[in-house]
């Protein structure tokens, strides 16, 4: 079964459906219209990994190893610590 979209969970593990063929810049930009979290204060997790954003950041999904119709999950960035 292929699917076109994926889902990112947020911290409070409410889920939203988003294009699955965009780009990791663009899937930022799409969480922080929909979910209010600034670029700059979102990690995402994929499989247990975060997503190296500096190194990815204009590549689609699909090249970084993550499959249409997963769940990625996304936290803020802490200060301090």
């Amino acid at each position: 079964m292929t699917f076109n979209y994926i889902i990112v969970r947020d911290i409070d593990g409410r889920s939203y459906s988003l294009p699955f063929t965009i780009t990791v810049n663009e899937l930022m930009r799409q969480i922080q219209k929909k979910i209010g979290i600034p670029i700059d204060k979102q990690t995402l997790i994929y499989a247990g990994l975060e997503i190296s954003t500096y190194k990815c950041y204009d590549k689609k999904l699909d090249k970084i190893g993550i499959s249409s119709g997963s769940t990625i999950n996304i936290t803020t960035k802490m200060i301090g610590g």
